[in-house]
């Protein structure tokens, strides 16, 4: 895997109304539209946040016994903001 870089963000220094945590609630790709795998993000979702789904953690499994290369963000929740963000000054991690 090439090395990759992320940009952290506290969620305290972003505007809450424009923000969505977007679930995977549904594996059908027709449904990922459904308002259910939508909800505003707030402060209390995090803990929810550093969980690794099941289905992930089996779509690794699965991907590692078979020898091929798993998708890399297989159902993990994504906190998504619409807008810009200003990103000079934040910390970048090397992971």
């Amino acid at each position: 895997m090439p090395p990759l870089q992320w940009f952290e963000i506290a969620p305290r220094a972003l505007d809450a109304s424009r923000l969505y945590v977007y679930w995977y609630l549904h594996s059908n790709p027709d449904l990922k539209e459904d308002p259910a795998n939508w909800e505003p993000f707030r402060e209390s979702l995090l803990p929810r946040l550093q969980k690794v789904p099941e289905a992930t953690r089996d779509h690794y499994a699965d991907a590692a016994r078979s020898g091929r290369r798993p998708f890399a963000f297989y159902r993990i929740p994504h906190v998504l903001y619409r807008g810009e963000l200003e990103l000079e000054g934040v910390q970048v991690i090397d992971g």
